[in-house]
């Protein structure tokens, strides 16, 4: 019977392979929240608690402005990523067609939060401030001419 012996140095030699993929990603230049979201995407604090969100409230239920937001997007050619009606989190690339001074995979977040009774509010975040700055102004100029945002 032939007994398993563990490799003398197998683990040090998998730390020293974690090592050398993650040593770069530290000094690479970009924070820990940045590197999740290049893997992982953006979710509902990245967009909330950012210094450079855009904010713009609305008398509409928050299902309906959720709706509303998809539908806007869509309008806009984005790519819709993310869906999350449990969050009211939707993500969206692909805005390089209307905004030229991006790529094509540069994420755009947007949060659906409550404001009052049939009250809810558009938050809107993007990592390039810029591009941030032109999906919001277009977003709410859209869900401001469309139908259902009129009382």
């Amino acid at each position: 019977m032939e007994k398993t012996v563990l490799v003398k140095g197998g683990f040090v030699r998998c730390l020293g392979l974690l090592l050398a993929f993650l040593l770069p990603l530290a000094f690479q230049g970009c924070s820990t929240t940045e590197i999740r979201q290049e893997f992982f995407g953006l979710n509902v604090h990245d967009v909330v608690s950012s210094d450079h969100h855009y904010v713009r409230g609305y008398e509409i239920e928050r299902d309906k402005l959720f709706d509303l937001a998809i539908s806007t997007l869509k309008k806009m050619q984005a790519e819709i990523l993310k869906k999350d009606r449990k969050d009211y989190l939707i993500t969206a690339i692909g805005f390089d067609i209307l905004f030229k001074s991006c790529i094509n995979t540069t994420e755009v977040g947007i949060v659906i939060r409550p404001a009052g009774e049939n009250k809810s509010e558009v938050v809107v975040y993007c990592g390039n401030y810029s591009l941030g700055k032109y999906v919001s102004d277009e977003l709410y100029s859209r869900i401001n001419a469309a139908p259902a945002a009129c009382p």
